[in-house]
């Protein structure tokens, strides 16, 4: 499902922190997927850190990945 706002409104960060909180207050926490796009790798990687952070999470394998098409 796209969403789409003003910048620094939180749909990279905040949105899909909702969408996973309420994953796990329904049990399913550890099995949900959630895709965020940014258009550059490093706008992704500096996003991964951001939202770890506000959850008190660490980010694993970001060393080199491959491309998926």
């Amino acid at each position: 499902m796209p969403a789409g706002g003003a910048t620094g409104c939180g749909k990279s960060t905040q949105v899909p922190q909702f969408i996973l909180d309420d994953a796990i207050a329904q049990g399913a926490g550890s099995s949900t997927n959630i895709v965020v796009t940014q258009p550059r790798r490093i706008s992704a990687l500096g996003l991964a850190q951001r939202v770890a952070q506000e959850r008190g999470e660490t980010v694993r394998g970001m060393g080199r990945t491959k491309a998926v098409c």
